[in-house]
Order: C-alpha cells, then sequence, then structure tokens
C-alpha cells in the first residue's frame, strides 16, 4: 500500500491548506506577543518557536510525512526571540530539537539535568551533524515492514540506513539541494548485533 504518493492537483491543495494553517498560525502568535507587549511583559519573555516535524506537500510526488528524510520533512522551524539578543538574525546551522531542552534550561539560569541530550543553542557550539530517528509504525511506501530508519545529516551530506535492509541512500547537499540524484546506493553489511 502506497498511501503517501500524490497527483499535481492533491499536492497544489494541501500546499494551500497548509498555508493556511501557517497564517492562522502566524495570526494566533501575533496576539500572544501582542498581548506580552501590553501585559508589559515582552521584554521578559523569551519566545520559541519549533515544529516536530515537516510534510512533503508534492516533493518527489509524495503527501503527508513518513519513512523518507526529504528536506521538507526533516527540516522545520525554529525561532527564538531572546530580549537579551534583540539584534535578528537568521541562520542555517545544524540544530536539533533535543537541543531545545538544554539551551532553555541554561537561558533560565539552570543547570540540566545529568544525561541530558542536548547542547545550549547560545553558547556558540556548533553541531557538524545531525541524527534524525524515525521508528515506523505502519509499512509504507513499499516497505515490507514499517521500516525504522536512521538519518545523518551534515552541512553537505545526508545518508539515510534503513534496518533490515542491504542498501541506503547517500545524498550531496551541496551539488544537489533537492535530492534528485542519489550520490551511491549503498550496500551494507552490518554485524549481527545492529539488525
Amino acid at each position: 500500500m502506497v498511501q503517501h504518493l500524490c497527483r499535481n492537483a492533491s499536492a497544489r491543495e494541501a500546499i494551500a491548506l497548509t498555508c493556511g494553517m501557517i497564517t492562522m498560525i502566524d495570526d494566533a502568535v501575533g496576539t500572544i506577543l501582542d498581548t506580552l507587549e501590553a501585559q508589559g511583559l515582552a521584554q521578559d519573555t523569551v519566545i520559541v518557536f519549533n515544529s516536530d516535524h515537516g510534510d512533503f506537500l508534492g516533493d518527489h510526488g509524495l503527501i503527508l510525512k513518513g519513512p523518507m528524510h526529504f528536506q521538507s520533512t526533516i527540516r522545520v522551524p525554529l525561532i527564538w526571540a531572546d530580549p537579551a539578543n534583540p539584534t535578528p538574525g537568521r541562520t542555517s546551522r545544524l540544530v536539533s530539537s533535543i537541543d531545545l531542552a538544554t539551551t532553555i534550561l541554561a537561558r533560565a539560569g539552570l543547570t540540566p539535568c545529568w544525561g541530558i541530550q542536548g547542547i545550549d543553542l547560545n553558547a556558540g557550539t556548533m553541531r557538524n551533524c545531525v541524527l534524525v530517528e524515525d521508528e515506523g509504525n505502519r509499512v509504507s511506501l513499499g516497505f515490507e515492514t514499517a521500516p525504522r530508519l536512521r538519518t545523518l545529516v551534515t552541512e553537505r551530506f545526508r545518508m539515510t540506513l534503513y534496518q533490515g535492509e542491504d542498501w541506503g541512500e547517500l545524498y550531496d547537499l551541496e551539488t544537489d539541494p533537492r535530492r534528485f540524484q542519489i550520490c551511491g546506493i549503498l550496500k551494507i553489511t552490518l554485524p549481527s548485533r545492529m539488525t
């Protein structure tokens, strides 16, 4: 069963509906910001906005989300607005959602608990890679079982491995940012303890 395939008309409709949802969220965030300003709390409030995943929205003829780690599903918005650093900026550096707890605790002046994952994004520490994990919960996209996959993303490459498969994908994000050209289908032999 391939429930993620879509036609162009379906993709356009999904994009239009998603734009509508984003506008609704943007309006609601604007109301929150206006209320903070009106209450005199804006200068004492850090705003953090994040999403857990993206959507294919027609990329590669797919819709919804699923076990293919294209940019549209793994690059999600993260906004950090802090009155301590009011200068707006934008970065394309690698960050992970697991960094948020550590960063929020550090900003609040609290020590993270022992063993917490993630780095403080405000400490100047840079990641050289991000690991994306997906524990599939349904059979889809031609897989015989619910796929479990791990994707390693660096500034230049994206590599995905699938549990139980002897192949993986490698993309060069610099020369092929839309992921139309696989650099290589990786033939993999994993030790038995990893399968």
